[in-house]
């Protein structure tokens, strides 16, 4: 809620899936729900402003701070949220995804993932490593 904003009720429709969570968004007017997998952000100062995010079942949700990103992962695909909307989207050859941990700009992912190489969040390109 703003500061001196008026109150209002949030309802989301909720995917199928297991994981619930609200987060802060690199945009401090902005929030991040998860709702049983289907993901949405939202203005608070102005809830008629939100959007679907695009990973779906949402499967992990984790902040980077230090890069300001929002990280939300899905069975196949990351992406990364920055205070300007969506940075960069990657999408990977496999079924279960899952980011392990995340060393300066690069997530790691597990052993025996085909690695691609996506957009590094301050520009060029990062190769994701997988775990061994």
């Amino acid at each position: 809620m703003p500061f001196g904003g008026e109150f209002w009720l949030a309802n989301f429709a909720a995917g199928g899936f297991p994981l619930t969570a609200v987060t802060t968004c690199p945009d401090p007017n902005m929030f991040c729900a998860v709702v049983r997998g289907a993901g949405y952000t939202v203005r608070v100062d102005d809830p008629q402003l939100w959007s679907g995010v695009r990973a779906h079942p949402v499967e992990q949700v984790i902040p980077d701070l230090e890069h300001e990103l929002l990280l939300l992962a899905d069975f196949t695909r990351i992406v990364a949220y920055g205070a300007g909307g969506l940075v960069w989207s990657a999408s990977f050859v496999l079924d279960g995804l899952k980011i392990l941990s995340r060393t300066g700009t690069s997530p790691s992912i597990p052993a025996g993932t085909r690695c691609p190489r996506v957009p590094a969040p301050f520009g060029g390109y990062t190769d994701l490593a997988p775990i061994r």
